[in-house]
């Protein structure tokens, strides 16, 4: 059974905005020539992967759109890189966090948040 799906393009100008918001709490990293590609190294992140962008992006609109909400701070259900980018944002955001991780979450994950 197929299902008709629409897909809205985000426009540029948003792109470009929730880079702006997230530049000053995350990394400039480089990209690096491996066999014929480009590779971005988010690894050198502060958590480690591309995770925190995206919630510097989002927390920091919530804090435009939103006030009253995101000083109740910030939640999210992970096993291990969104939860350290989610923790990271509310501390440097200074907002309260709750994470919620699975018990076969990896050792190394649960202590990085």
């Amino acid at each position: 059974m197929g299902t008709n799906r629409i897909i809205a393009m985000v426009e540029l100008t948003r792109i470009r905005a929730a880079a702006e918001r997230a530049r000053p709490y995350v990394q400039r990293t480089p990209m690096v020539p491996v066999e014929g590609a480009l590779l971005k190294l988010e690894c050198l992140q502060p958590t480690g992967s591309f995770k925190v962008r995206g919630f510097f992006a989002a927390a920091t609109q919530a804090q435009i759109s939103m006030p009253e909400r995101v000083r109740h701070g910030l939640i999210t259900v992970s096993a291990g890189n969104a939860a350290q980018a989610c923790a990271y944002a509310a501390h440097s955001l200074g907002v309260p966090c709750r994470v919620v991780m699975f018990d076969t979450a990896p050792a190394t994950k649960i202590d990085g948040v």
